[in-house]
């Protein structure tokens, strides 16, 4: 909200409605699952919980791995996985890897571009500041990716600080989505001037998710079929 300047005051309000909704999707859940909805014992189940992660945290996991290692998927995780005869079922956090490339690449020029400006050119801080700040916001698209940038670098803040010994690919997920949301808007920006080289990208992009799709909707296909897609063995369950 900074960002974008003066806003009206009901959306600042809407911070109030978080913890209300928050509260009320745990009770319904509480309620469906036939278990007490007050709210001790709601307090009870969310402390029992912490507790629960915290003790995890002490002991490592085989599929576990850190924050940095997201940034190039080095070790999915196949979440669920059953076998019925010849044929498996697989459900892996692995990405598409045309759209998860086009993202880290995208992030590397950000913050070399960053970096370059506040560093280099010369000038007193102020200069550099400025330079900074045109990077940011100066460009018909600045502000609006500027925003999804940060919306990514809040998901992924949190892990780079716990150092946590239970964390897995998968928990990228939300700021990845948030930078999947300013590749699509470089994307729909780019598509003016370079229609073709965008159709290409779109088109490969597709392709490849297609090819993926059976090892992440549980499509059933034989063992041999799903390495082809899980190529190293980490990949695999």
């Amino acid at each position: 909200m900074l960002l974008v300047g003066r806003v009206p005051l009901w959306s600042v309000l809407l911070f109030a409605v978080v913890p209300v909704v928050q509260t009320a999707v745990w009770v319904l859940a509480l309620r469906l699952s036939g278990e007490p909805t007050n709210l001790a014992s709601l307090w009870q189940l969310v402390r029992g919980l912490v507790k629960k992660h915290v003790e995890m945290n002490r002991d490592s996991n085989p599929l576990n791995s850190s924050w940095y290692a997201w940034l190039i998927f080095y070790k999915p995780v196949v979440v669920k996985f059953s076998t019925h005869g010849l044929h498996k079922f697989y459900s892996s956090s692995v990405g598409n890897p045309v759209l998860w490339i086009a993202v880290d690449l995208f992030l590397l020029w950000s913050f070399i571009q960053f970096v370059a400006r506040g560093t280099g050119g010369g000038g007193d801080l102020r200069a550099r500041l400025a330079r900074m700040k045109e990077f940011l916001v100066g460009k018909p698209v600045g502000k609006p990716i500027l925003l999804t940038l940060l919306g990514w670098a809040a998901m992924i803040a949190p892990w780079t600080i716990l150092r946590n010994k239970y964390s897995f690919t998968h928990y990228y997920l939300p700021a990845y989505a948030f930078a999947l949301l300013t590749l699509g808007g470089l994307l729909a920006f780019s598509e003016r001037k370079r229609p073709k080289t965008v159709l290409v990208f779109v088109a490969l992009a597709l392709v490849v998710a297609i090819y993926f799709a059976p090892i992440w909707g549980e499509f059933s296909m034989r063992e041999y079929a799903a390495n082809r897609r899980l190529i190293p063995p980490g990949w695999r369950p």
